[in-house]
């Protein structure tokens, strides 16, 4: 009878022994879930790029005359992003032609945007962006101004200036704006001698 009531003390004492660390690793828990919810993410840092431009881009008739296309978009959807070995992301968008300025385009197109995210080596995140740039926002509209890329096809805008967006704006009013200053264009020195690009009369986007 002695053996057995050692036995049964010993299985007591185990068990209390057995509640107290499942006690202490529950509070162990509740206490890391705690400190993890009250630490704060670690914030993106936004780099601002600095642009060396063939032309004043705050002029509209320099604007729209580097350009190869000048057109009043909707954006569809956002449809992809790149980045290079420089850290350069950058994000691309479905955008629907409403309007053509410069040039003749039709249906959807791809816009080029020079602005994204990336994480480096130690983790940290980062906004890459032209001063003024904001993303493409899905539903808004814009008056673009750009230059194809065959490679990609896809049209590369000039930040901000050629991703002008045109909310509370009349397209009208943006229209006419823009086929004035495509009267009286002005084409850089360096683009006139690109004998494949189209900044003169636009570039005309060919059935298939």
């Amino acid at each position: 009878m002695i053996i057995i009531k050692n036995g049964v003390n010993k299985i007591k004492e185990g068990e209390c022994m057995l509640k107290k660390i499942t006690i202490t690793t529950t509070i162990l828990a509740v206490f890391s879930i705690l400190l993890f919810s009250f630490q704060s993410p670690p914030k993106t840092k936004t780099i601002i790029k600095d642009g060396d431009f063939v032309m004043d881009i705050t002029n509209k008739n320099e604007l729209v005359g580097n350009s190869e296309n000048v057109f009043i978009g909707k954006v569809i959807r956002k449809v992809g992003t790149t980045t290079t070995k420089y850290y350069a992301p950058e994000t691309q968008f479905e955008v629907e032609v409403l309007k053509n300025i410069k040039g003749e385009l039709e249906g959807n197109e791809i816009i080029n945007q020079e602005i994204g995210y990336y994480v480096d080596e130690k983790g940290d995140k980062y906004l890459t962006k032209y001063d003024k740039q904001e993303f493409l926002k899905e539903g808004e509209m814009y008056l673009f101004a750009t230059i194809y890329s065959p490679k990609n096809d896809w049209h590369n805008p000039v930040p901000y200036y050629g991703e002008l967006p045109i909310k509370n704006l009349n397209i009208d009013n943006v229209s006419n704006e823009y086929k004035t200053a495509f009267k009286n264009q002005v084409i850089s020195e360096i683009h006139k001698k690109h004998k494949n690009s189209e900044f003169e009369k636009g570039r005309v986007k060919h059935k298939s």
